[in-house]
Formats: C-alpha cells, structure tokens, sequence
C-alpha cells in the first residue's frame, strides 16, 4: 500500500522497478456488483460482503498510516528548513561583526 502510495505521490517514478502481478484480493474482488448481484445464497453473500469490507478497512488503514508518515516527513522537512534559516542567519551576522572587526582594524592602521 506505501509503495502504491510513493508511486502515485511520485508520478510513477519507481513504477520500472515494479512489477505488476495479480493480486489475490483482486482476484476475489474484481467483479464484486456481479458476484453481489447473482448469489441466491445469503450466507455466502453475507461473507463474500464482509470480506470485501474487510478489504476495505486494510486498504483505508494502510492510507491513513502513509499519510501519517507523510505528514511526519512534511514536518521534519519544515523543521530542517527553520533550522537551515537560522544558521544562515547566524552565518550572516557573524560575517558583518567580522567585517566590523576588520574595518576597525584597518581605520586603526591608518
């Protein structure tokens, strides 16, 4: 479910390295109306649904945990970044008190 996720975020870039093969679940699934639609037997109807609600709430909790990953990286890159700005911010105030020093010390010369 992640990987699908990655490469739907991605725009498929990993989809090369992918192979596509036959799901068993979509293989049960596939044509769930028709199965629904033509089975007298209520018991296995009644599986064949929870069975497919099951599928169902797999797929939505593997969703919901990538997107919680995501979110987790989201912050941690916006952190990195706050703190990337900060130490470029140290950066420049060290450069001006270092220029400050070294024009003091050429008007000192003088």
């Amino acid at each position: 479910t992640i990987k699908y996720f990655i490469e739907m975020r991605t725009g498929g870039l990993f989809r090369r390295n992918t192979i596509v093969t036959s799901n068993k679940r979509d293989d049960d699934f596939g044509d769930y109306a028709t199965i629904i639609s033509t089975e007298d037997d209520p018991k296995k109807l009644k599986d064949y649904i929870t069975s497919l609600y099951k599928a169902f709430k797999d797929k939505s909790k593997g969703l919901r945990s990538a997107y919680a990953k995501l979110d987790l990286l989201n912050n941690e890159i916006i952190q990195e970044k706050t703190r990337f700005a900060d130490i470029e911010d140290e950066n420049k105030s060290l450069r001006e008190q270092m220029q400050a020093i070294a024009d003091q010390l050429a008007a000192k010369e003088e």
